[in-house]
């Protein structure tokens, strides 16, 4: 609700690879809010809200680090399984929130991305790091700080 609220008033909601699927499915609800006389009238009921919503997000999951729009066919934590496991349920252990396109970032979300920004730079400060050890939280701070540098865009 808190989304569709944000989004009736204009405002960006979410950032990532999905954002642009979950914004247009929130401007699709509102339509629906807006274009129908019948839900016109029953507009306060936020129950109704609530139904529209659900019809709309079915299959959406709400996580810590990230929201899963889900749908089979782009998860990328679906490309290690199986063929015939595959599209059954996203794998919220293997999300690539960064990269796949269901995944959306709110700013509930930004503030374990920022804190792992900053955890990762604190880390990298170390002079005792081996090479192969800096290598890999190198590329791990360049793929949160291409989430991190988004979250601007939410609080324009």
């Amino acid at each position: 609700m808190e989304l569709l609220r944000a989004r009736q008033q204009g405002e960006a909601v979410a950032v990532g690879p999905g954002a642009v699927g979950l914004h247009a499915s929130l401007d699709k609800v509102i339509a629906t809010m807006n274009t129908d006389p019948v839900l016109q009238a029953q507009v306060a009921d936020e129950r109704m809200q609530i139904s529209l919503l659900w019809d709309e997000f079915a299959e959406m999951h709400f996580g810590t680090i990230n929201h899963c729009l889900w749908q089979a066919s782009p998860a990328e934590c679906q490309n290690q399984l199986p063929a015939e496991q595959r599209g059954r349920q996203p794998l919220l252990g293997t999300c690539q929130p960064g990269k796949c396109r269901n995944s959306v970032l709110t700013r509930k979300n930004a503030p374990y991305w920022i804190a792992e920004e900053g955890d990762l730079q604190d880390t990298l400060r170390r002079k005792r790091l081996s090479p192969p050890r800096r290598e890999s939280l190198e590329i791990r701070l360049a793929d949160v700080q291409s989430v991190t540098t988004q979250f601007a865009t939410l609080e324009a």
